[in-house]
């Protein structure tokens, strides 16, 4: 009987651990692309304002990239750090149209770590 509830809570444990990191995923995943949003209209229309957006999906990527690094691939994370470091660079030399066109990867990329986290047929089998 022991047994039973040693398995039955680490089962619990094991469901927290995989809600928690579905729920992070997804809140990081949507705060991101939501200032993505933002960042793509003002890098087509090369306003200035790109680059503090950029400055601010820099921020919320740092603030919870330490929490994702332990439930997420490494891969998945460093291929994220390079586009959001591109943009940046792009837009500090006025290069409007490589930082709109790698917010499009950006946003792929993003989009990419949230499905593949989200439970779905597909992901299960």
């Amino acid at each position: 009987m022991n047994k039973l509830w040693l398995a039955l809570g680490v089962a619990v444990i094991i469901f927290i651990l995989a809600f928690t990191e579905f729920n992070l995923t997804k809140n990081t995943a949507d705060d991101i692309l939501e200032i993505i949003d933002k960042t793509e209209i003002s890098a087509k229309n090369s306003s200035q304002d790109t680059e503090k957006l950029c400055g601010e999906i820099k921020d919320l990527w740092d603030n919870k990239k330490s929490k994702l690094q332990i439930f997420l691939s490494h891969g998945d994370i460093d291929s994220i750090d390079i586009s959001i470091e591109s943009i940046k660079r792009y837009c500090e030399e006025d290069r409007f149209d490589k930082a709109y066109i790698e917010c499009g990867v950006l946003k792929n990329r993003v989009n990419s770590l949230k499905d593949g986290e989200e439970v779905n047929f597909v992901n299960v089998f």
